[in-house]
């Protein structure tokens, strides 16, 4: 059976498997042979391609490989979204407190600066990590936040590609005015 990029996440492939996965997407060989790229470099290539962007958005959620469909499944309607927040992060694995520029992730967030409006509950899409903390785009605002390191509680939580879909559908965004 052909490797497609989706039966695990990608970092989960071994070398020559990801170079397989790398050359089904439409990205050389020689390219990645020639340039020396390292594996990280091959999984950036994959994630950009087009071809697999647009077989990501195709793909239907799996419900044995997607830790969120038993919440949907579950859902009656009336769930507070503190409580939908404690599901989600009982089902995932925490990541630390460092995310990588390209993931999705879940966290709960309190921010110190006053008199601002806040998703205690965010779903990022991380765009860009700092020294102070990171910036992505928020799903539940449809715009992009900054969130400051200690102002996370806990850790963070990585979703996989395959579960935004469903992520979205819960509703678990806190919004917020800190004062």
């Amino acid at each position: 059976m052909a490797l497609t990029g989706f039966e695990k996440p990608l970092d989960q492939y071994n070398r020559d498997e990801i170079r397989k996965i790398a050359v089904l997407y439409g990205i050389p060989l020689s390219k990645i042979i020639t340039q020396k790229l390292t594996k990280a470099q091959v999984i950036d290539a994959i994630r950009n391609s087009p071809k697999y962007q647009e077989q990501q958005q195709k793909r239907p959620t799996d419900d044995k490989n997607n830790r969120i469909r038993n919440i949907i499944n579950n859902l009656i309607g009336t769930e507070d979204p503190d409580d939908l927040m404690v599901e989600i992060i009982s089902v995932l694995k925490e990541s630390g407190k460092i995310p990588s520029a390209g993931k999705y992730y879940v966290f709960i967030y309190n921010p110190k600066t006053p008199n601002i409006q806040y998703d205690q509950n965010p779903l990022v899409a991380v765009t860009d990590v700092f020294s102070w903390g990171f910036r992505g785009i928020n799903f539940h605002w449809e715009e992009v936040r900054q969130y400051t390191w200690d102002e996370i509680v806990k850790g963070i939580y990585e979703v996989y590609p395959s579960e935004l879909k469903d992520l979205q559908t819960i509703p678990f965004g806190k919004f917020r005015l800190n004062s």
